[in-house]
């Protein structure tokens, strides 16, 4: 039987897999070799990032609900390797933002963020989900104890924010955003129900 350890590893290197594949397109690119990166690479960059950590923070989301739904166990310990990651991708999606479109120019991004508000949705999420990456370990959970529930159910408000920042930004292409809000949605009717499930069974419990 394949350990927890092994697993866990395959999954981290899988995980980074689509930054790998990055790095090789500007590798390719640099040296004048055919990329799909093509003309505006910096573009293309931000984007891939920025649905790279889009699908992960819904497979954060959805590893809860699909533990309940198939009373799976095993996959609650892949949840904050999951968030870690989209994390990971989405620090990257705001650093290659400031490097290819703002070239570090951070007064420049206090104008973006006035002119183009949903920047400031996707910087609230970032934030939230900082906070999260900082307290997703267990000293963290012992110190703040029931407060660390409290946080960490602030995910959901930053997948709502994330979401609406996509559909903004997108405007007219917005064929992969909308996927990303109806999976989303199915999220959190699916946690809507459980909790209510859970109410139920509390207040028949205790008549």
């Amino acid at each position: 039987m394949v350990s927890k350890k092994l697993i866990r590893l395959g999954l981290h290197l899988l995980l980074l897999l689509p930054l790998v594949e990055l790095v090789w397109q500007a590798i390719q690119l640099s040296q004048g070799l055919e990329s799909r990166l093509g003309a505006d690479p910096g573009k293309i960059i931000l984007e891939d990032l920025a649905t790279i950590s889009v699908w992960l923070l819904l497979a954060s989301l959805a590893v809860t609900p699909i533990r309940k739904i198939f009373h799976w166990s095993l996959i609650q310990s892949y949840r904050r390797m999951l968030g870690l990651h989209a994390f990971s991708y989405m620090t990257l999606h705001i650093l290659s933002y400031q490097a290819f479109l703002l070239g570090w120019d951070w007064a420049e991004l206090g104008s973006e963020i006035i002119n183009r508000p949903y920047i400031l949705l996707g910087l609230i999420a970032w934030v939230i989900c900082l906070a999260m990456a900082m307290t997703s370990y267990k000293w963290a959970m012992k110190k703040l104890g029931r407060n660390w529930l409290k946080l960490h159910q602030l995910v959901y408000l930053a997948a709502i924010l994330i979401i609406i920042h996509e559909i903004w930004q997108a405007k007219s292409a917005l064929g992969e955003p909308l996927i990303h809000a109806a999976i989303l949605l199915v999220l959190l009717s699916v946690r809507g129900y459980f909790k209510i499930i859970k109410r139920s069974r509390t207040g028949s419990a205790s008549i």
